[in-house]
């Protein structure tokens, strides 16, 4: 005989920590393997995208992401990674002269594995959907979300308020 549990929300025995959310009520993931080109200092969607519907306005949304990123270029070169909601930028990227970075080198080549997190209430029951997309430093460097040998991976959690 098989049995089936279905709850609303799970909270901890000793309960939700101050500042923090209990258990996980459902969790999405979506990974792309194709390789994405940007040479101009635009914010461009690597094709990672996530949708999810929150079950209470008072859940908390944990999105994480992970993913290649490459430049090869003369001179100093750096690019920027942004989490969006819903087409709005949620996470920051660090500015200099007004270019945003994450990662920045004074070098030819950039190879790198990056990540950024986002956390926040969610405040809707309706559906949200997430994207990542990055820039280069400057119109002059070419940024590749890397394809071919590896993978893009962006997981989205609704976590118990």
């Amino acid at each position: 005989m098989a049995s089936e549990l279905r709850v609303d929300r799970i909270i901890p025995v000793s309960g939700v920590p101050t500042g923090g959310a209990g258990g996980i009520i459902q969790m999405k993931h979506d990974v792309v393997t194709s390789q994405v080109v940007v040479t101009t200092a635009t914010w461009t969607d690597i094709g990672n995208s996530v949708t999810i519907t929150p079950k209470s306005t008072t859940n908390y949304f944990y999105v994480f992401f992970e993913g290649q990123f490459n430049m090869t270029t003369n001179g100093s070169q750096g690019y920027g990674i942004n989490i969006y909601k819903d087409g709005v930028a949620v996470t920051t990227s660090p500015n200099d002269g007004g270019s945003p970075y994450d990662f920045y080198k004074d070098e030819t080549r950039l190879y790198n594995r990056a990540c950024k997190m986002y956390f926040a209430q969610c405040g809707t029951t309706n559906a949200v959907t997430f994207d990542v997309r990055f820039r280069p430093y400057n119109n002059q460097n070419t940024v590749s979300c890397y394809g071919s040998e590896t993978q893009q991976n962006l997981i989205v959690m609704e976590v118990s308020g």
